[in-house]
C-alpha cells in the first residue's frame, strides 16, 4: 500500500491528497470523484453614508436633536400657527404669512445686492416656486446660529423674541418682503430641516450645504431656460445648440457652428436677445455645420472644441463681408469638398501638440488656412 492510500473497513480506498481540479481519481480498489474547492466571491462592502462624528460631536448633536424634536412638536400643536404636519408628524409646513412679524435671519450670513430686488419682484409676479427652510429661535440658538432682525424689518430696533423663526435659506426674498405690506405677500411656505443619516439634526451642516453646495447656472444652461420660456416659438438655433452640447460639444464650439460667429452667445443674448439677430446666419451655418460633420465625423474633438470652429467662422466671415451670406457659403462648401480631402481631414484630426512647441489647435488651424489659401488663389477670390 502506498502512502497516499488507506484501507477502510469497507475495503474502499480513501484519497488523502486532494487534486486541484474536478475529476476522477483511480485507486487500486475504487474510483473516487473529487471536487475542487469552490472560490468564494468577494462581497463588496456597502458604502456607509452616516457622517463620522467624534464622541463630543455626538453628544452635542444629541442635545440639539432633542431641542429640535421638542420644538417641532410644539409648533405642530400651536393652533395660532396652523402648521400642517407630515412625515408622521416629524415635520410640518408653515405659511410664513402667518408669522411674518417674527421672522429673523442668521447674524452670520451673506449680504444680498441687486439680486434681492430682482428675485423679490419675480416672487411677487410669479409666486414662490419652492419651499424654504426655517428653525425656531430655540433651535437656532442651540446650534449657535444666532438670529437677528432683517434690515427691512419695520421692527428692526426691537429685540429678537424666542417665539420667532430663523430662515436658513431665502433670506434675500424675506428681507425684500419685509418692506412689503403683509397683505401683498404671495403664498410662501417653509419646513424644518431633515435629520442626517445618523438620525440627528446637524443644523450647522444644513446651513452650510444649502448656502454653499449650489451649482450656479452657466450660460449654456440658460439655453434650456430659453427653450422653456419661448416654448413652441423657440428659434431652432437654440435646439441645435442644445443638441450639440448633449453630444459632447463645448458650448462655445456649438455656438460658433450654429451662428458662424467667432465667440459664444453671451448670457444677455441667451436670456433676452432677439433670436433673429443671434441666428441671422443660421441657414448658412447649418449647411456648413452639416457638411463639416459629414467630413470630420463626431468621433473626434476637432469640431467639439472652440479653436478650430472659431477659425471656420473667421474664414467664412471674411468671405461674407465681401460676398454676403449665400455666395460666401457656396464658396466655403466648395472649399470643403475640393480641398478637405480624406488625407487632409485625417491630418487635422490626428494633429498633436509638440512639447515646448506648436499646439494641436494651432497645427489644425495652420493646415486649414494653408488649404484655404490654395483654394482662394485658384478661384481668384479677393479678401480684405
Amino acid at each position: 500500500m502506498n502512502n497516499n492510500e488507506n484501507k477502510t473497513d469497507a475495503g474502499v480506498a480513501s484519497v488523502t491528497e486532494q487534486p486541484r481540479e474536478n475529476g476522477v481519481v483511480e485507486t487500486p480498489n475504487a474510483k473516487v470523484v473529487v471536487s475542487a474547492p469552490t472560490k468564494q466571491k468577494k462581497v463588496k462592502a456597502e458604502k456607509s453614508y452616516e457622517p463620522s462624528y467624534s464622541d463630543d460631536e455626538k453628544k452635542q448633536l444629541q442635545t440639539i436633536t432633542k431641542v429640535c424634536e421638542d420644538e417641532i412638536a410644539r409648533i405642530i400643536l400651536d393652533d395660532n400657527i396652523g402648521a400642517v404636519p407630515y412625515a408622521d408628524e416629524t415635520n410640518c409646513i408653515i405659511d410664513l404669512r402667518k408669522i411674518h412679524d417674527r421672522l429673523y435671519s442668521p447674524l452670520i450670513n451673506r449680504t444680498h445686492g441687486s439680486d434681492q430686488a430682482k428675485t423679490g419682484e419675480t416672487l411677487r409676479m410669479f409666486g414662490a416656486q419652492h419651499i424654504l427652510l426655517v428653525l425656531t429661535v430655540p433651535m437656532a440658538k442651540a446650534a449657535g446660529l444666532l438670529p437677528g432682525r432683517f434690515s427691512n424689518d419695520p421692527q428692526k430696533d426691537k429685540p429678537v423674541e424666542d417665539d420667532g423663526f430663523v430662515l436658513l435659506d431665502g433670506n434675500g426674498r424675506i428681507n425684500y418682503l419685509m418692506a412689503v405690506p403683509k397683505e401683498q405677500w404671495p403664498a410662501i411656505f417653509a419646513v424644518f430641516p431633515s435629520k442626517d443619516a445618523c438620525g440627528m439634526y446637524n443644523l450647522n451642516k444644513s446651513f452650510d450645504i444649502i448656502n454653499t453646495q449650489v451649482s450656479v447656472w452657466k450660460t449654456q444652461d440658460m439655453v434650456q431656460k430659453r427653450l422653456l420660456m419661448d416654448s413652441g416659438k423657440a428659434h431652432p438655433g437654440w435646439n441645435e445648440i442644445q443638441s450639440l452640447i448633449q453630444k459632447g460639444y463645448k458650448y462655445q464650439a456649438a455656438c460658433q457652428l450654429v451662428t458662424l460667429e467667432t465667440d459664444r452667445i453671451k448670457k444677455e443674448a441667451v436670456t433676452g436677445g432677439d433670436a433673429k439677430n443671434v441666428f441671422r446666419h443660421f441657414e448658412s451655418a447649418m449647411k456648413i455645420k452639416n457638411k463639416l460633420v459629414e467630413v470630420f465625423g463626431e468621433d473626434t474633438d476637432t469640431l467639439k472644441t472652440k479653436e478650430f470652429t472659431k477659425e471656420i467662422s473667421s474664414i467664412w466671415n471674411r468671405l461674407q463681408v465681401r460676398y454676403a451670406d449665400e455666395t460666401a457659403t457656396t464658396y466655403f462648401l466648395e472649399f470643403i469638398n475640393k480641398h478637405l480631402t480624406p488625407e487632409i481631414v485625417e491630418s487635422i484630426k490626428k494633429a498633436k501638440s509638440e512639447k515646448n512647441g506648436i499646439k494641436k489647435d494651432e497645427r489644425r488651424k495652420k493646415i486649414l488656412n494653408e488649404e484655404f489659401f490654395t483654394y482662394k488663389g485658384s478661384k481668384g477670390i479677393q479678401l480684405n
